[in-house]
C-alpha cells in the first residue's frame, strides 16, 4: 500500500455537496416562511394571497422533498435531523400566526 494521502477529488467533491441538499431544502423552508409572511403583509402585490399560498405549498413540498432524498441515498444526518423538525415548526407555526394577524382565521 503506498503512503501517499487520498486527495479530494472533483468527484468526491461533488458528492459531499450532494449530501448538503437535504439540510438546504430544510432551510429553505424557513425562508418561504418569510416569503409568505412578506406576501401577506404588502398590500400592493397583486394577488398576494395566492402568491402566498403557492410559496406555502412549494415549502410544504420541500419537506417531503428533502426527507424522501434522505432516506433514498442516506443523506441524514444529526443536524439534519434537528433542522427538519425544527423548519416544520417554524413553518406552520408561523403561517398559523399570519392567518391570524393577517385576519384569514377568526379570532375567537
Amino acid at each position: 500500500m503506498s503512503d501517499t494521502p487520498v486527495t479530494d477529488t472533483p468527484r468526491r467533491r461533488r458528492y459531499k455537496k450532494r449530501k448538503q441538499i437535504p439540510n438546504l431544502l430544510s432551510l429553505s423552508r424557513v425562508l418561504f416562511t418569510f416569503l409568505c409572511t412578506l406576501l401577506l403583509y404588502v398590500e400592493q402585490i397583486p394577488y398576494r394571497r395566492t402568491w402566498a399560498f403557492v410559496a406555502y405549498i412549494i415549502a410544504s413540498l420541500t419537506d417531503w422533498w428533502d426527507g424522501a432524498v434522505a432516506r433514498k441515498y442516506g443523506w441524514t444526518s444529526p443536524f439534519g435531523t434537528y433542522m427538519d423538525a425544527i423548519a416544520d415548526k417554524v413553518l406552520q407555526i408561523g403561517i398559523f400566526i399570519d392567518f391570524l394577524l393577517f385576519g384569514i382565521l377568526p379570532r375567537s
